[in-house]
């Protein structure tokens, strides 16, 4: 039986293997190059991939997630009418902002 070679750098064994042979290293470099150079190209993109993907942004999404639980707990059904419209406009600027995270991590996926 034919051992497979599983090294990374095919110019170092004598026989390409059928997990990594030359095509596939070059297939791969350029569809990555081509990735990048794109992904680059467009500075806006590039500057919200930086944004999306930074912790502190994670933690102010956890953040906001506590503070909607919160306005929700304060809930009941004994509340004046003044506060359940402040209820009311304090939930549509949470669902505003994470309707906008969702179009934003969506937008840095493609």
């Amino acid at each position: 039986m034919e051992a497979w070679n599983l090294s990374p750098n095919p110019a170092r064994s004598e026989k390409p293997g059928p997990i990594y042979n030359s095509e596939y290293l070059c297939h791969n470099r350029f569809k990555n190059e081509t990735f990048y150079a794109t992904a680059l190209q467009n500075k806006l993109q590039a500057w919200v991939f930086d944004i999306v993907t930074h912790q502190m942004f994670e933690i102010t999404i956890m953040v906001l997630i506590i503070l909607n639980m919160l306005t929700m707990m304060v809930e009941s059904h004994n509340m004046s009418k003044s506060f359940t419209e402040i209820l009311e406009y304090i939930n549509y600027v949470f669902v505003a902002i994470f309707t906008g995270e969702a179009i934003i991590k969506v937008g840095k996926i493609r």
